[in-house]
């Protein structure tokens, strides 16, 4: 099922939010709790429109079946509208497990998702004794850090388990897919009766959120997002920190003594990911001049670059393994070098197969498709006359 309010300004780049309404049993918390909150934010959307209100893009609620058996509601409407996706979709915000614990936000996305994310979750208050802790951000800081930098809080990768999967994956769609969960220290965790009989409205009501004051917060954090999404002049999307993900993801590559070992050289790919770094910094510097939003033809273009980075590491005959896992840079790995770190997962799949098959020159092939990948999307942020 999918419910449109059509866009003003902009109606051919779509919003998109969504989450399944197939569960393994009852499903209180997988997938009722994203159900309840979408449907939440609809009905206040609903109130917008009656009074006039109409959003700058096309906004689009996604109601998905059959996502526990194996993503088929969210695959097949991916790929038989795969033409027109490609080139309207601006961005999927994905709420499945909204709510299964009353700890810390959980918070997986593109790179290109930081800096909205960072912003509604300060925005958003979470009614628990959090110890002086207001918003969500600041529990979100305290409770799960980056591994990179502990001065932020961690956006994990997009991981192969839900439906931003055929929207990320295949058509390369920047997505975010947000839950609140149990954990204790600094580590997060899924909720212990999931896929089973117990995941109630009982247990949800009695053992997680009582008040439902976290279903509350989570609708309020989503709508902010989808809000901002779809109605901000420039789009509030952080391509500075796309490259120094890419950066990062190419060290993490880099560790694995199996290159040199073999005659493999990574230079190339180091010099493009500085191109592709420089190319971003002088984009930044573009996207900030304030009178932007007074030029309506450079601000759609500039807004479509920073959607088509994403869409440039899109290789379509597909990864080792897998024709539809096609995103060369933070798709989920097969065999990441770093558990659970989705690292130029062609790379790395490459690797592990050419460790049993002998095949070197595959993992030379797949670097050389990641080269022109980020070639690719260094040429995406080139000055463009209207």
């Amino acid at each position: 099922m999918i419910g449109t309010i059509f866009g003003k300004e902009s109606p051919d780049r779509y919003i998109i939010v969504g989450n399944h309404r197939d569960s393994w049993s009852f499903g209180a918390v997988d997938a009722l709790s994203g159900t309840s909150v979408i449907n939440e934010m609809a009905r206040v959307l609903g109130i917008l429109v009656k009074k006039g209100w109409r959003p700058r893009r096309t906004i689009k609620i996604c109601s998905w079946g059959g996502e526990e058996f194996n993503l088929i509601g969210s695959h097949e409407w991916v790929e038989e509208n795969a033409n027109i996706l490609t080139e309207r979709a601006v961005a999927y915000i994905n709420l499945d497990i909204a709510v299964c614990g009353d700890y810390v936000l959980r918070a997986r996305g593109s790179p290109l998702f930081r800096k909205i994310t960072h912003k509604l979750s300060k925005q958003t208050k979470v009614p628990k004794n959090t110890e002086g802790m207001d918003t969500m951000y600041d529990i979100w800081l305290e409770r799960s850090p980056s591994d990179i930098n502990s001065s932020e809080p961690m956006l994990y990768n997009l991981f192969s388990a839900s439906d931003y999967v055929p929207f990320y994956q295949y058509l390369g769609v920047p997505c975010g897919d947000f839950g609140y969960w149990f954990g204790y220290g600094t580590r997060s965790s899924l909720y212990p009766v999931y896929h089973t009989q117990q995941d109630t409205f009982y247990w949800i009501k009695t053992f997680v959120d009582r008040k439902f004051e976290i279903h509350k917060a989570m609708t309020q954090f989503g709508g902010g997002m989808l809000l901002d999404l779809a109605d901000e002049p420039l789009l509030p999307l952080d391509i500075m920190n796309y490259a120094l993900a890419l950066n990062s993801s190419f060290h993490v590559v880099a560790s694995s003594p199996k290159f040199s070992a073999n005659n493999i050289s990574l230079s190339t790919l180091h010099e493009a990911i500085s191109g592709f770094l420089t190319a971003s910094r002088k984009f930044e510097s573009r996207k900030s001049d304030p009178a932007l939003v007074e030029r309506p033809s450079e601000l759609r273009m500039i807004n479509d670059q920073m959607v088509r980075v994403e869409k440039a590491f899109i290789y379509p005959y597909g990864l080792p393994g897998s024709n539809q896992a096609r995103h060369v840079a933070f798709n989920f790995g097969f065999h990441n070098i770093e558990p659970g770190r989705a690292t130029f997962p062609g790379v790395t799949e490459a690797l592990h197969m050419a460790e049993k098959s002998g095949d070197w020159d595959l993992v030379r092939q797949q670097l050389s498709i990641a080269v022109y990948c980020v070639q690719s999307a260094t040429r995406v942020l080139e000055p463009l006359t209207s």
